[in-house]
């Protein structure tokens, strides 16, 4: 009767360990299927890093290239009203000088 036992005891054991062991395996796959999808999103994200980091630097060199074009544009308009100022300020001196003489010619006359 123990040899009986014994043996079937056995047969449990080796069918555990082969269950075991199955069950080993598949997690042992099931681990390097996710280390490979990790990876894989590792990769992705690094990818996208590098491309936004080159999104930005693109953008920043517009940027200061549009500031450098904003800032020529506006000494350019400051210096176009600078001569409207005096051109301004020439034609008033000249109407002084006109509405003058006549004053003058006026007291004359």
């Amino acid at each position: 009767v123990h040899k009986e036992e014994i043996e079937s005891l056995k047969e449990k054991v080796a069918e555990d360990r082969v269950r075991s062991a199955e069950l080993v395996t598949k997690k042992d796959e099931e681990i390097a299927q996710l280390n490979k999808e990790n990876g894989n999103t590792r990769k992705e994200l690094e990818r996208e890093r590098e491309d936004n980091a080159a999104a930005i630097e693109r953008m920043t060199n517009d940027n200061a290239s549009n500031i450098k074009k904003l800032l020529s544009d506006i000494k350019k308009v400051e210096s176009m009203l600078e001569m409207e100022r005096e051109d301004n300020a020439s034609a008033v001196r000249e109407l002084k000088d006109t509405l003058e003489k006549e004053r003058d010619m006026s007291v004359v006359a």
